[in-house]
């Protein structure tokens, strides 16, 4: 039997061709990538998972066969049977036109249906948003199951887009806006572009955040924020509960030398959290800041009210969760991790539909409580 296995297996590494492996999903629906690893590179890709150890494979997909380097991602993840990877390609391929990309497990979203509706959502009101695409997973054989392959935020992207880029810096785990507990921004947040250590202008925001009065708030932060852009974003990052978007996984992004910080959203697989949420001015410093500041509370609760009225409605997401649905449901059961461990495809999605409605509702409440 062990004869046979490593017989397959060593066809698989030679050819890595999509069809060696019997289509376990309708592939007019649902894409399927199928990974090979070395036994000694998956045993040290195993044995690392917590680390950024990268190992060699092949990948093939669309009856396209690809070199790649393979680790593990995202910060949670890591830690479930079912976790996230980052995909290089080599030899300089492209697969949906991309180098690199994370295979998210969307390990905090039983309906597979977060990342989906929050990009809409972000880009309705304005933002640019990476793009995302569900696939089926197997790796050397096994079926992982239900992934979404997701655009990195680098230099790509926004050449993709005919953006400049100038800086981009994450926010790392628990980032603060503040300076009032002797705080050092480089253990915090992650300089990607330039790929440096000069965390200056982040600095001088934060600086100025910190020391601006509150009158004169918009002005003093004009050289180093678009409040009215960070505004709109911290509405619709409550309006959907992203209740990790806060002080985490978003970037602050200059287009030019003189130009002020703006936000590109980021990770979106806890959004729509059911069992936390957090006040209407919680979050970080920056909202706790600009909402003492009267002409800026009321745009903040105005525009979350206009994304409330015209976006996060039952007649625009409902139709997108339907037809989603439609061409996952299939894949989300055979996926040994959501299907395969007895979650009911059919439940979680009218939780999630159950969900809008009563946020919707509440929201409502709390900005007719808070506008003056």
């Amino acid at each position: 039997m062990k004869k046979y296995a490593f017989i397959i297996l060593f066809l698989l590494l030679v050819s890595c061709s999509e069809d060696l492996i019997e289509p376990l999903v309708n592939t007019d629906k649902m894409p399927q990538m199928n990974i090979v690893i070395s036994e000694s590179e998956y045993l040290s890709l195993l044995s690392n998972k917590l680390f950024d150890y990268e190992a060699n494979g092949r990948l093939g997909y669309k009856n396209n066969v690809y070199d790649i380097e393979i680790e593990a991602q995202g910060a949670g993840s890591r830690y479930y049977d079912k976790w996230s990877y980052h995909v290089k390609l080599k030899n300089g391929s492209e697969l949906e036109g991309l180098t690199e990309f994370n295979l998210s497990s969307q390990i905090y979203d039983k309906a597979m249906m977060n990342t989906l509706l929050a990009s809409n959502l972000y880009r309705k009101i304005g933002f640019s948003v990476f793009e995302s695409n569900y696939v089926f997973v197997n790796i050397n054989g096994k079926s992982y199951g239900l992934y979404l392959l997701i655009e990195k935020v680098d230099e790509k992207f926004f050449s993709k887009r005919f953006m400049s880029v100038y800086e981009l810096i994450k926010l790392g785990f628990d980032s603060k806006f503040t300076f009032s507990d002797e705080y050092n921004t480089q253990f915090y947040f992650d300089k990607e572009i330039p790929e440096d250590n000069n965390y200056n202008s982040l600095n001088e925001f934060i600086q100025a955040l910190d020391t601006a009065r509150t009158d004169r708030i918009e002005e003093s932060l004009k050289p180093y924020l678009n409040v009215r852009n960070y505004l709109d974003y911290h509405a619709m990052t409550y309006i959907i509960n992203n209740v990790d978007a806060f002080a985490n996984n978003f970037f602050l992004y200059r287009s030019k030398p003189n130009n002020s910080f703006e936000i590109i959203p980021w990770d979106f697989d806890k959004a729509f959290t059911k069992n936390q949420t957090l006040g209407i001015y919680e979050g970080n410093e920056i909202i706790k800041k600009l909402s003492q500041n009267k002409v800026l509370n009321d745009y903040y609760l105005n525009r979350m009210q206009l994304f409330l009225n015209k976006y996060f409605t039952e007649e625009e997401l409902f139709p997108i969760i339907n037809s989603t649905a439609e061409k996952i449901e299939e894949a989300y059961n055979l996926d040994p991790y959501l299907g395969g461990k007895g979650n009911n495809f059919s439940a979680e999605i009218s939780e999630l539909k159950n969900y809008i409605k009563s946020r919707k509702s509440y929201i409502t409440q709390i900005i007719r409580e808070n506008l003056n």
